[in-house]
């Protein structure tokens, strides 16, 4: 499932503040937990990468705002726009979702897979056990 909506650079690294850019999202239920954001029209710094950027966010920091401080991905949540302040090597931006086609979007993985049952399928001891290599 995917959605394409126009999004606004508040702030970044590389001049594009005040820009208005469509970006895709994209849902698999299959990743319940996460919602791919493709920037369909930017290009990457990398000459021989011809993908446009991704990033993986956490369908929850979407849903409800959140991240780590000082970390890759940052969102607030506000009645008009959802901020999304984005940090890697390369730079940081800021941007501006705007909440009803976002929430419009969202509903629909709600109905593909019901927020939070995505976090009841994780299995923590098995994948740290695996981690481990089957170390308890």
């Amino acid at each position: 499932m995917e959605a394409t909506m126009r999004i606004k650079f508040l702030r970044d690294t590389e001049g594009k503040c005040g820009a208005q850019e469509p970006v895709t999202l994209r849902f698999d239920p299959a990743d319940a937990s996460i919602v791919t954001v493709t920037f369909t029209e930017c290009t990457s710094p990398d000459p021989d990468d011809d993908d446009a950027p991704e990033w993986l966010i956490g369908r929850h920091i979407l849903a409800c705002g959140g991240g780590v401080p000082g970390g890759d991905i940052e969102a607030e949540r506000g009645k008009r726009l959802l901020t999304l302040t984005l940090r890697s090597p390369d730079g940081s931006c800021v941007l501006g979702f705007p909440v009803a086609e976002l929430d419009a979007f969202l509903k629909e993985t709600y109905a593909l897979v019901p927020l939070d049952s995505d976090i009841t399928e994780l299995h923590i001891d098995a994948a740290i056990a695996e981690w481990l290599g089957g170390v308890r």
